[in-house]
């Protein structure tokens, strides 16, 4: 099994395994399988590399170029062949071998002993051409990929008038032409080897190329997962420096004041906000988690505004176990805070609807702040989309790590109806396929 996708084997074959795949050997017969598993890895310079395998360090290679053109070894007008590899292992045999052959050797079941395949070697190499002691005339080539020797093949076992032989042979004399027809097959068999080799080596130079980009593809997508994630936590703990400061003057007060019920209750919810911003394992949470948060905010700002403070929140309980994005909702509420009700004398007034529509939540957040003209909600809007790093941004880009572009943002303003920033997104719960995303 490579990487989950079943490679049936038999005794002799040989795969080339590349790089970061997951490898298991599974025995489904009943007869014990050695495995050996060869392993290259160069490292330079403290840096990770690989170095493909080069074919000719592998003579077993042949095995797997021998398999790739069986058909076209095995033909039904094939002379017999018979090749090995460098080592003088057999490879493959196939054809009929002549009677006259198997009456004197049975070549195909006492190969070892047949002189026809004991390779005759000159000071080039290889003879090409032999006639064994019984008269039979056979063709020999070396297989040879670049610099190593991968084998031999043998083929012919045919009668050749004139080789010197004294023997009374009863078999059909090869005219020249059939003669050379069968030593042209043979060196076209060696060179469709050569050429699966050739083949063979340019696809494992492409597949480790392929390899080396996903690898580096894999990596820029570390890094930008681990950059939104950077953009996530800076986001969660962007809580406006003078919200912070207000509260604790107002705390500082109540101490003051004597109020100590007041006073350890602000403590205690400081610190629950703190506490909640600061979980950065965090990515999505149900949606109740993010109100009871939202509340605590809502706490403090009333710590500071008093009975000045209104604030209402319609939400339908079975809504609550939504799933949303970790400390989606404060930044927009804090936004109302700074912005809103800066200028603004007399009662401020915040409320914040969720409804639930053709599995999506449309979020509403509405503000009595002052009125704000077309140019600026443009310019807000713009501003959130434009991965500033500041304001809104982050938290826009927050939803956009989330959603892609299933979401919206929009902004109205009026003197009556004040101002509202609407958020749609998709409802998911737990076990939503949609949730892995987030």
């Amino acid at each position: 099994m490579i990487n989950g996708e079943e490679h049936p084997f038999e005794a002799g074959m040989f795969y080339y395994i590349p790089p970061n795949v997951t490898h298991q050997l599974i025995n489904t017969g009943s007869a014990p399988v050695k495995h050996i598993l060869v392993t290259v890895y160069t490292a330079k310079h403290g840096a990770r590399s690989y170095e493909l395998p080069d074919i000719e360090q592998f003579s077993g290679y042949l095995y797997a170029a021998v398999e790739a053109i069986r058909g076209q070894i095995e033909g039904a007008s094939s002379p017999p062949v018979a090749i090995f590899d460098d080592m003088g292992n057999l490879v493959l045999q196939t054809g009929k071998y002549p009677a006259y052959c198997v009456q004197h050797c049975h070549p195909e079941h006492n190969i070892d002993k047949c002189p026809c395949f004991q390779a005759t070697s000159t000071e080039d190499g290889i003879s090409p051409f032999t006639v064994c002691p019984y008269g039979i005339s056979v063709f020999q080539h070396t297989i040879q990929y670049k610099d190593h020797l991968l084998g031999h093949i043998v083929s012919g076992h045919i009668l050749l008038s004139g080789t010197g032989s004294n023997r009374e042979i009863d078999m059909y004399d090869t005219p020249a032409g059939t003669m050379l027809a069968i030593q042209k097959w043979t060196e076209n068999i060696v060179e469709s080897i050569l050429s699966f080799c050739s083949f063979n080596a340019l696809r494992n130079s492409l597949d480790l190329k392929d390899s080396v980009i996903a690898q580096n593809q894999q990596s820029r997508q570390n890094l930008e997962d681990s950059l939104k994630a950077m953009q996530n936590t800076v986001t969660n703990l962007r809580i406006n420096r003078h919200f912070l400061f207000n509260t604790l003057n107002a705390i500082a007060a109540q101490a003051l004041s004597g109020d100590k019920s007041a006073t350890y209750q602000s403590i205690v919810d400081l610190a629950k906000m703190f506490r909640y911003t600061t979980s950065v394992e965090l990515k999505i949470v149900p949606l109740r988690k993010e109100l009871e948060y939202l509340r605590t905010y809502l706490h403090m700002q009333q710590l500071r505004y008093g009975s000045s403070l209104v604030t209402e929140l319609v939400c339908p309980e079975d809504v609550l176990d939504g799933l949303v994005p970790f400390n989606l909702l404060q930044p927009f509420v804090e936004n109302a805070f700074t912005h809103g009700f800066a200028d603004l004398p007399g009662t401020k007034r915040l409320r914040l609807q969720f409804i639930q529509d053709h599995g999506r939540l449309s979020i509403t957040i509405t503000n009595n702040g002052v009125a704000i003209d077309q140019i600026t909600i443009s310019r807000v809007l713009e501003g959130m989309g434009n991965d500033s790093g500041h304001g809104l941004s982050l938290t826009y880009s927050k939803l956009k790590n989330a959603y892609g572009n299933d979401f919206s943002i929009c902004m109205t303003s009026d003197s009556a109806a004040g101002t509202s920033i609407n958020i749609s997104i998709p409802l998911m719960k737990q076990g939503n396929d949609r949730e892995g995303i987030l």
